[in-house]
């Protein structure tokens, strides 16, 4: 009647439209009724029917799409009126109705609108958090940041499309997961903590993890920020074939309250392979074979050898990650979880951060407006104007974060000749050169005072400056993400392949060779020195870099003389540093190494021959493993052309260190 009046036909032909009838909710309850009752018997015009999926798809399989709301109308009538006779009100049945409904969507939309307030709160939050100053370098910034845009990159990544970064898919299409699997990990987040307790409660003191590269960096971060809840076990990283760091191990662990976890992605990884090998045999010796795997867990892709042995030796769990993460992407899925969980870390809100970060990375959001995009176009534009060394200055609690942001950058974007070489574990030297640019990391609590003065005298200075401020320790999570994110974008505009290590194989053909001239002699060639320090350094140019490598247990003396090594090298020299032990840097700068820029000086020490342990059912042992990583190495960088030398640093290793820094000058 009201849409058939001369009145509407009046405001119909000056444009107005129909309000349509919508019938909502319109799936069967009661099963005794047709499936398609509310459809078929509300079929007019100018009416709209929102169906659920199996009452649509009933509906096309048996439905009859004939008009049908203007049949017996009267009858209609007379139903209305008797239920009136019978004391049932259509009034205040419709009344309660609009009622409740008026308040259900009510309160819909207003908690869309808290939620949207939540996160305008939060974004804004993240932008407090960090700034830059950034000098002559914002209008490059601004122009990279206008490209992002003008190419939708940001939106083509979340939709995973290679060509970002490259017209072949291969090693990209399938390595994108890291973009969402935080939200597939909170559906596991009850199943981790419960194996948790199981651990927990079974009394074990110690959780060891076996693995290289992206398949631990993470977890040990995580670790070392936040620490073992009260009664959950400490986490050993365990990602060295020196035979003392073996030891050290096994002097600190009771293996009866020790869970080992075998982490690789391919499940090929040799260093963590040959670790469980160590590890298993004494378990075997001990209990037999048949008991040894309630003290292993495995994490690795499906269908690898690592997935197939755990479950046939019986390990106490194996868990299969997403094969579409690639390994330094892989922090915020089962590889970094399973070892937090163990520890009692709270998983769920360390994950509830990688999302936060995900929805400002979104594709959506303006390049400018995504902390994610913007620090990927700084780094990128930074670069593209000679500023490649990216210097990481952290508060204290967050110093190891710098070990994982050193893998993730230099194993993503060291290659083709090109490359960001991060600068982790400085003294905070003053005499910064034009080929830096500095990245301040900030954690709320954090004695700050020195760092804070530091960074304020080298921005003084004229070196562009980001900061980023963490408001807790658990904003490490919502890190993860802005850097992965961040170095996805910092690939695209740099036109490099982030996901794939291509220049790695050389050095691991080159071991595998000396292995096997090893098992022909019975042992392998002394590792002799190559070059001498002074000789390297005289090649020192403007915009190198010295690299140091060390085959050695680490110790807190060891690091303390290469710090002022590397001090010493940068004030006297002008040039920067960075500092790894092996054979961890080979699935970490190892990359950049041999893939990025022809800048790098390469200074190798070891300190393996000292001490020895026996690899089960293998001919060599780990210092003959360890030393054939170091040789291969060093002939690998050698044969590219890369300037090296080693040094051997004897019984007395801090001394040997000691020296070598006097000697620069």
């Amino acid at each position: 009647r009201t849409f058939e009046q001369d009145r509407f036909a009046a405001l119909q032909s000056r444009g107005a439209r129909l309000q349509r009838p919508l019938w909502a909710s319109t799936s069967t309850k009661n099963p005794e009724y047709s499936d398609v009752l509310y459809v078929d018997e509300l079929i007019g015009a100018n009416t709209v029917n929102t169906l659920p999926d199996a009452t649509l798809n009933a509906f096309l399989e048996h439905g009859n799409p004939m008009p049908t709301i203007d049949r017996d109308l009267e009858d209609a009538v007379h139903t209305i009126e008797r239920l009136e006779d019978a004391g049932v009100s259509m009034r205040q049945v419709t009344d309660k109705l609009l009622g409740d409904g008026v308040k259900s969507f009510a309160d819909s939309y207003e908690a869309l609108i808290d939620n949207i307030e939540e996160k305008r709160a939060r974004f804004v939050a993240s932008h407090s958090r960090a700034s830059g100053q950034l000098g002559a370098h914002e209008d490059a910034i601004a122009s990279c940041i206008a490209d992002l845009e003008r190419n939708e990159v940001p939106r083509r990544i979340w939709e995973k499309d290679h060509t970002v970064w490259k017209p072949d898919p291969t090693e990209i299409s399938d390595r994108l997961g890291w973009l969402t699997v935080a939200g597939d990990m909170q559906k596991r987040v009850a199943e981790l903590q419960s194996f948790a307790d199981e651990v927990r409660s079974e009394g074990f003191s110690h959780v060891v993890l076996l693995g290289m590269g992206g398949s631990s960096l993470g977890a040990h971060a995580i670790a070392r920020l936040l620490g073992s809840a009260n009664g959950y076990p400490e986490l050993i990283m365990l990602d060295s074939t020196v035979p003392d760091a073996i030891s050290a191990v096994e002097e600190t662990i009771d293996y009866d309250k020790t869970l080992f976890v075998v982490a690789s992605k391919s499940g090929t990884t040799i260093e963590s392979n040959m670790l469980y090998r160590y590890f298993w045999a004494h378990f075997e010796d001990e209990v037999g074979l048949r008991e040894a795997g309630k003290n292993f867990v495995a994490i690795c892709d499906r269908g690898t050898p690592l997935e197939r042995m755990a479950y046939q030796r019986l390990f106490r769990r194996v868990f299969t990650n997403p094969d579409d993460v690639g390994g330094r992407y892989s922090v915020q899925s089962l590889f970094g979880l399973v070892p937090a969980a163990l520890t009692g870390i709270d998983i769920e809100r360390l994950l509830g951060r990688v999302e936060w970060m995900s929805e400002m990375c979104a594709g959506a959001a303006r390049p400018q407006d995504n902390p994610g995009a913007w620090l990927g176009a700084a780094i990128a534009a930074l670069a593209a104007h000679g500023r490649d060394k990216l210097s990481v200055i952290a508060t204290e609690s967050l110093g190891i974060f710098g070990l994982w942001v050193e893998q993730l950058l230099a194993e993503s974007l060291g290659k083709d000749g090109k490359g960001i070489i991060p600068i982790t574990g400085e003294l905070m030297p003053d005499c910064l050169g034009g080929d830096r640019f500095l990245l301040y990391m900030r954690l709320q609590g954090d004695n700050a005072d020195s760092a804070d003065a530091y960074v304020q005298r080298v921005q003084d200075s004229g070196i562009p400056t980001i900061r980023l401020h963490l408001t807790d320790k658990y904003d490490i999570g919502a890190e993860f993400f802005r850097w992965q994110f961040a170095t996805a974008v910092a690939g695209s505009v740099m036109g490099i392949h982030p996901f794939d290590q291509p220049d790695v194989q050389g050095a691991k053909d080159r071991t595998a060779a000396m292995l096997g001239e090893d098992e022909k002699r019975g042992h392998l060639p002394a590792l002799d020195p190559v070059g001498s320090p002074a000789a390297l350094l005289s090649n020192a140019q403007p915009g190198d870099y010295l690299a140091i490598t060390a085959y050695a247990n680490p110790s807190a003396q060891i690091e303390a003389a290469i710090d002022n090594l590397r001090r010493r090298v940068t004030e006297t020299l002008g040039i920067a540093t960075t500092f790894g032990y092996g054979p961890r840097y080979l699935h970490s700068t190892g990359q950049l190494h041999k893939g990025g820029t022809a800048s790098g000086l390469f200074l190798q020490l070891t300190q393996i021959e000292d001490t020895d342990v026996t690899i089960p059912g293998e001919p060599y042992t780990f210092g003959t493993l360890a030393a054939a990583q170091a040789v291969g190495d060093l002939e690998a960088l050698a044969a590219l052309g890369r300037p090296v030398c080693r040094v051997r640093l004897g019984a007395d290793a801090r001394q040997t260190i000691d020296d070598l820094t006097d000697s620069i000058g």
